[in-house]
């Protein structure tokens, strides 16, 4: 399989912790990782040995983590992650998103790879972010989208994933993901096919461009402008031998 550039530079820097952790002893720590750079990680750490390493995110179905590498020795706890929960308080008639928050990050020069989840509730608003950059973020937004906003570092209240799905049932050929997809677009398998070879598919947020590659149950899978998905369950076999399968995506 090619190695991109971007992925060859982020395995450097991974090389890189796993050096300094092994000449000093001392646990290091990335910034945060996408879903992707997670999955990439991971397979590229499976085989190594001399260290051990975690990922957190600041609870336990975050989605973008921080990696920790750190000697056999050393027993890490998520509470060392140099991760605060800092939140946003509001009116709860104001329609704040994920995007609102992410851009006024953005627009205080606050890089991305410094923000972790950002987890939407009415009227109160939980960013995970980097320690360093916590302080800076608490003294320079007061507001998200013209709505006043109060700050504070939040240590008590339990995270919870609150994240909506729309059911997709139906019958596929196999679990080829040109037959999925066929399912999902409402597309004939054809132009399904020229999607897939054109822009690809992420699976497990690997870009696939092979419409034969297959999905298996659990899997999570996001094609350009139609949305990420996963492959609930499979639900046995039609007369025909065609199967059924429940599908979710994310809303």
């Amino acid at each position: 399989m090619l190695i991109r550039y971007d992925e060859e530079l982020l395995f450097s820097k991974i090389e890189d912790m796993i050096c300094r952790a092994q000449k000093t002893y001392l646990p290091q720590y990335s910034f945060f990782c996408d879903e992707r750079e997670v999955e990439l990680i991971s397979s590229f750490l499976k085989n190594k040995k001399g260290f051990n390493y975690l990922f957190w995110g600041g609870y336990e179905d975050a989605r973008r983590k921080i990696l920790c590498v750190h000697n056999e020795l050393y027993d890490i706890q998520t509470e060392d992650f140099p991760i605060n929960c800092i939140g946003f308080k509001y009116r709860k008639s104001e329609i704040l998103t994920h995007r609102d928050f992410l851009g006024t990050l953005m627009a205080v020069q606050i890089k991305r790879n410094c923000i972790g989840d950002i987890v939407v509730n009415q009227g109160y608003t939980l960013v995970l972010a980097y320690k360093t950059i916590s302080d800076y973020i608490m003294s320079e937004i007061s507001k998200v989208k013209n709505c006043g906003v109060q700050l504070d570092y939040d240590t008590k209240t339990t995270i919870i994933n609150d994240q909506q799905f729309q059911l997709i049932k139906g019958t596929v050929a196999s679990l080829r993901i040109d037959s999925i997809l066929t399912l999902i677009t409402g597309k004939s398998r054809e132009k399904t096919s020229e999607l897939i070879k054109k822009i690809g598919v992420e699976i497990n947020h690997i870009p696939v461009f092979d419409v034969s590659s297959n999905i298996k149950q659990g899997d999570v899978f996001t094609l350009r402008g139609y949305g990420k998905f996963f492959l609930e369950s499979l639900e046995g076999t039609s007369k025909k031998g065609r199967l059924h399968i429940n599908i979710k995506k994310y809303l």
